[in-house]
């Protein structure tokens, strides 16, 4: 069980984290369009088939005792935090080995920041865009750390796999 659980996290982990190199290296942040949200949105489906196929298979697979709830839910957490994990490392690769295509997504996340605020009508004098415009760019630097970002993908990747673990396991155990 445990073998196939990291077979399964490695394989679909590899191919969410390779949503995310697609999305930094050929630059698809840059674009409010659906291509865009391509990568964002596959990483979602990605480990919604995996988590699928994953319990599909326990369900399958005749074994001396039968496959518990506990440990379908339990197989499939550890499955998604190893593909989170994937994640979170490929994470750490564009931000410590591709230098000048993180510092163009920080880049762009500072102008569309500048963009918000100029257009923000509530902000009557310039020391309160200067003093929000500070206050957002600090909030970008925490969100941009590795341990936010692995933080998030942990967590999204958790519920996600918690919720379509019970809605397969249900739907299996009422054929």
């Amino acid at each position: 069980m445990l073998k196939r659980v990291i077979v399964y996290g490695i394989a679909f982990g590899s191919l969410s984290a390779s949503m995310l190199l697609i999305n930094f290296l050929n630059q698809l942040y840059m674009h409010r369009n659906f291509i865009s949200a391509v990568p964002t949105l596959g990483n979602i489906f990605i480990l919604g088939i995996g988590v699928f196929l994953l319990v599909k298979s326990f369900m399958v697979t005749d074994a001396e005792t039968p496959i518990t709830l506990g440990k379908t839910l339990f197989a499939s957490l550890t499955m998604a935090l190893i593909a989170a994990l994937c994640n979170v490392a490929v994470y750490k690769h564009i931000q410590s080995n591709q230098p000048v295509q993180f510092e163009h997504f920080k880049n762009s996340q500072v102008q569309a920041i500048d963009a918000y605020i100029a257009r923000d009508t509530s902000l009557v004098t310039s020391n309160m865009k200067v003093e929000k415009r500070k206050v957002a760019i600090e909030n970008l630097e925490e969100k941009l750390k590795v341990g936010t970002y692995a933080s998030f993908e942990i967590q999204m990747y958790l519920s996600l796999s918690m919720i379509i673990t019970l809605l397969v396991y249900v739907a299996k155990k009422k054929r």
